[in-house]
């Protein structure tokens, strides 16, 4: 019989890190453990000047036993010339790091190469109206590396570009990778989203949260065991989105995905334009 409890440990190491979390457009969950990663990421993505759009790919598989999450300034294409696109560098640094005598492609050194090279293509490439309204020592783009080792464990890691702390003009540079370490229990990450609204309802500080509350218990009575944690990742998400004060920013479809310790990529939910 499932534990209504879990719920609230569910929030509680959201409420952790959201701490340390920063405010941004898109929104994403991760959680993972020793035995699992699930993934939950809306789907609105927009330009300067246009109107958004709700058909973003914030998760790629970048194989069956291999994940990528991304945020910030996903690509970049000005007059026809290819700026950057983080997503297709993800599966270019995978597939290089795959050809090199490895029994498995470490997240480390994907995620290395990756940052390695999307930090040079910003720099060449970032509009000069964009790069003068840049606020030093933000992040502008970062991404979770989350796959199986040899023997089907879980691993994680953390890469970023942010610009120069104090920079005339603004550039940008990545901080080294960071292991994200596999804890024994499942632990949530808040990748990108409004900190605020994320620490209202997992502390269930107001009279709207202690609602929702109520039914995220009743709907836990729903899942099934096997899939209770992608879809707790899954509502949250969709608390996120129900509440959020800029809607033209965060909203569209959520994907969803799970990967099991020795397993293969499951997704749970995914739109028809996303394919990897």
């Amino acid at each position: 019989m499932k534990n209504l409890s879990t719920i609230f440990r569910f929030l509680i190491f959201l409420l952790l890190i959201a701490t340390g979390a920063k405010a941004h457009a898109t929104t994403i969950v991760i959680g993972y453990s020793k035995d699992k990663i699930v993934v939950a990421a809306e789907s609105r993505r927009g330009d300067e000047g246009k109107s958004y759009v709700d058909d973003a790919c914030k998760i790629t598989a970048l194989n069956d036993r291999f994940l990528f999450t991304i945020s910030g300034r996903i690509d970049d294409t000005t007059g026809r010339v290819f700026g950057w696109d983080a997503s297709e560098q993800a599966k270019a640094a995978f597939a290089r790091v795959s050809k090199l005598p490895l029994e498995f492609t470490p997240v480390l050194d994907v995620a290395s190469v990756w940052e390695e090279s999307l930090l040079q293509n910003i720099n060449d490439h970032i509009r000069p109206s964009e790069l003068a309204n840049l606020r030093p020592g933000q992040t502008y783009v970062d991404g979770w590396f989350l796959g199986l080792s040899p023997m089907g464990n879980i691993q994680a890691a953390y890469a970023l570009i942010r610009t120069l702390p104090e920079a005339y003009p603004v550039r940008f540079y990545a901080p080294p990778v960071v292991d994200g370490g596999v804890p024994d229990a499942m632990k949530y990450q808040l990748q990108a989203g409004d900190r605020r609204l994320f620490e209202e309802f997992s502390k269930a500080s107001s009279a709207r949260a202690k609602a929702e509350r109520l039914k995220t218990a009743e709907l836990f009575k729903t899942w099934t065991s096997e899939e209770s944690e992608v879809r707790l990742a899954i509502r949250m998400l969709e608390l996120l989105i129900k509440y959020t004060e800029s809607p033209q920013d965060v909203g569209g479809p959520i994907d969803a995905v799970e990967l099991k310790r020795g397993g293969t990529v499951h997704w749970i939910q995914r739109k028809q334009t996303c394919k990897d």
